[in-house]
């Protein structure tokens, strides 16, 4: 759960960066820029949230090669119409708000910073619809960004059921956006220039990572087991320091559907240790009972059902 904390801080950090780039071009008075500085100090320490309750991510600093100009409003009333979205807390609040913004000023480089705030407060507060609905309308606006593509890929996964008539669209984007987050990021990733080398590595880590669990997730719904156990082994590998035993609960899984029984065996193990690591205890619970399914078949004796995919 702490590194999920320390993976969201980072991600805030980015995001605040965006919310308060807008001051040069509009020629904020001091007194709209210190409000600016404080309201992107107080959004970076705001959480990211993902894995159903709690993901998080990292942010770093020292500007990449492929960073972009940095957003910029175009007049003074457009500045003043952004600091007013910007001080909403509430997320229903601050969207609505969004949507009198981008009408006004359809054309503003501030709407991708100002809906990614949006998005991610929702995120805080476990709204997946609406994390999938901003992360839509960020999307729509700039179809490279990367912390939208990873948050939209991985809702996508652990939102969509067997019995949505849609089911197979939503995978089909799920999937797509996780491709392009695994591919592009390091061209397409913007990053502010306060992140530092390391930041910036732990930030690429952790969305990637979210991106390998989604395809992974998705897969394992597929049935395609093959591929989901190579996206939930690059998901581990990538977020280093930062373990999911959710990750390695399914992970086991797959394995187990694969009759890789042995592998399976010490990836529950970690699954479990993990877990009672970190006090998770619903899924310590579930890895358990996946060990003492995986310690019967090694015995020769009758095994409980195969396990159903875990939803969160």
């Amino acid at each position: 759960m702490k590194q999920k904390q320390m993976a969201g801080q980072m991600v805030a950090v980015v995001i605040a960066a965006a919310m308060s780039c807008g001051s040069a071009a509009a020629r904020a008075t001091p007194s709209q820029q210190n409000r600016i500085d404080q309201q992107a100090a107080q959004n970076s320490n705001n959480g990211y949230n993902t894995q159903n309750n709690n993901h998080p991510t990292t942010p770093p600093a020292a500007p990449p090669p492929h960073s972009k100009a940095q957003p910029m409003a175009k007049s003074q009333d457009e500045f003043n119409a952004y600091q007013v979205v910007a001080g909403k807390a509430d997320p229903s609040e601050m969207e609505a708000a969004a949507d009198d913004f981008a009408k006004k000023y359809p054309t503003s480089e501030l709407l991708v910073a100002i809906y990614t705030s949006v998005m991610h407060k929702y995120q805080n507060i476990n709204n997946s619809d609406k994390v999938l609905d901003t992360g839509h309308k960020i999307l729509q606006l700039d179809p490279e960004n990367i912390p939208a593509l990873a948050l939209t890929s991985y809702v996508l996964a652990e939102s969509t059921r067997d019995t949505d008539l849609d089911r197979d669209q939503k995978y089909a984007e799920g999937l797509k956006n996780a491709q392009k987050v695994v591919k592009d990021i390091d061209t397409a990733l913007v990053v502010p220039p306060t992140l530092t080398p390391e930041q910036l590595a732990g930030l690429k880590a952790y969305l990637i990572s979210m991106a390998d669990s989604a395809m992974g997730y998705i897969e394992m719904n597929q049935k395609v087991y093959p591929a989901s156990e190579q996206h939930f082994k690059a998901a581990i590998d990538a977020n280093k320091g930062g373990d999911d035993p959710v990750v390695y609960l399914r992970l086991a899984v797959v394995q187990d559907y694969q009759k890789k029984y042995s592998d399976a065996m010490t990836t529950i193990d970690k699954a479990l240790q993990v877990a009672e690591a970190q006090k998770n205890e619903p899924v310590a619970n579930m890895a358990k009972s996946e060990k003492d399914r995986l310690s019967k078949l090694a015995a020769g004796s009758a095994a409980p059902p195969k396990p159903a995919a875990i939803k969160q």
